[in-house]
């Protein structure tokens, strides 16, 4: 009898059990059916939040404007043209190269003076130092791309460094002069010509697609006596995509463009004009640089008391840009002020109305107003030095 009682209570155990862990089991199923609810809310929510974020990318896109010249070039030319993550280079014999001395040093790169043993020509050795791959593979590929043009720097060779394990580059060699002992002796036709001999190499660039991104006096290498100028260091370039994003921690502080200062992205080959304006007018002011800022702050400051805040505070409006709280602190209240200003009696004699002219509409906050290579190069200021032939075949393009 006890048995039966023990064996009914054990079978009663086991149905309430069945019927508490059945319960269990369906608060479990709703309650994941209510977690499910509430994540697939949240998830809703973060998917708006990531559509209105690429609206608002979108919105951006449009709003910047594109280059007047050679927007899509990238866009018209095969993708080997710009793909350097995927470009194989050629490599030479590195016993066909010999060193001499060192003459330049930079962030990632030593330069040296060299002899092509079997044909005994002087070249310039540039030996880069280790950095991620994708860097040189792109500096590599960009001058693959630039091979021919004038007034730009052209690879006889590539050879692979035992030691760094990463590139070296064998290019012609150029019997430089110190632009800090060269520019001040500049007459007006050798202002006149050497900036015209840039805008050469800077509309070939950006003809193929490719911004420069560090054009800067150290850069642009003259040789006087041959009367030759020669576009250098390639590491920072990239190519042009409309709507593409890029770095901004690029080009030199006293070269870079208002919209590299303030953090904006969304940039093209304009960056590249303002660098030449700056560098045009250091020259004509016998003043290089010509804004010399301790820190990038500091240079937003020095170009916002040349150029004014009100047009300043336009261009920030115009494209939506918003200004990080920690530059909001540096923009004076200023007026705009007279580039003749500047003019005193060591650069009078450079210092002409349309010099003048040519740096006021190159050093604009707005790159859709900034003069991009084709507009510069037909200025009034090279009248007398341009070569007509050269802009009929070339800049109506």
């Amino acid at each position: 009898m006890t048995d039966k009682i023990i064996k009914t209570d054990e079978i009663q155990l086991k149905k309430e059990t069945k019927k508490e862990i059945g319960l269990k089991e369906e608060q479990k199923s709703e309650r994941g059916k209510e977690i499910g609810k509430e994540i697939e809310k949240e998830m809703g929510k973060e998917i708006e939040k990531e559509i209105e974020k690429e609206i608002g990318k979108e919105k951006e896109k449009d709003d910047y404007p594109e280059p007047k010249h050679f927007s899509d070039v990238n866009l018209q030319l095969p993708s080997t043209h710009s793909d350097y993550e995927n470009y194989v280079q050629t490599y030479g014999d590195i016993q066909q190269y010999r060193i001499s001395h060192k003459v330049g040093r930079g962030r990632y790169s030593d330069v040296f003076v060299g002899k092509n043993v079997k044909t005994k020509r002087i070249v310039a050795i540039k030996i880069l130092k280790k950095v991620k791959e994708y860097k040189y593979k792109r500096e590599l590929k960009v001058l693959s791309e630039l091979v021919g043009y004038p007034n730009i720097l052209q690879v006889e060779a590539c050879i692979n460094n035992p030691v760094t394990k990463s590139p070296t580059l064998i290019t012609n060699y150029v019997n430089v002069t110190d632009f800090r002992v060269l520019y001040p002796t500049f007459s007006l036709n050798d202002a006149k010509y050497y900036m015209y001999q840039l805008l050469k190499a800077l509309y070939w660039t950006h003809r193929n697609g490719i911004m420069h991104r560090d054009v800067k006096p150290q850069n642009v290498l003259i040789d006087y006596q041959k009367r030759t100028l020669t576009l250098v260091d390639w590491g920072l370039a990239e190519f042009y995509f409309p709507g593409k994003r890029y770095h901004t921690n690029v080009a030199t502080r006293y070269f870079k463009a208002p919209e590299l200062l303030v953090g904006h992205s969304q940039y093209h080959y304009s960056v590249d004009m303002w660098a030449f304006g700056c560098l045009l007018a250091g020259i004509i002011f016998i003043r290089e640089p010509l804004w010399q800022g301790m820190s990038n702050e500091d240079q937003l400051t020095k170009i916002i008391n040349t150029l004014g805040t009100s047009k300043f505070e336009k261009y920030l409006l115009k494209y939506k840009i918003k200004l990080p709280s920690i530059l909001k602190q540096y923009v004076p209240d200023t007026k705009k002020k007279s580039w003749k200003k500047y003019i005193n009696q060591a650069n009078i004699h450079l210092a002409t109305d349309n010099a003048i002219d040519l740096i006021s509409k190159l050093l604009v906050y707005d790159p859709q107003d900034r003069l991009d290579v084709i507009e510069a190069m037909n200025h009034p200021w090279f009248d007398n030095i341009r070569d007509e032939k050269e802009i009929d075949e070339n800049l109506k393009k």
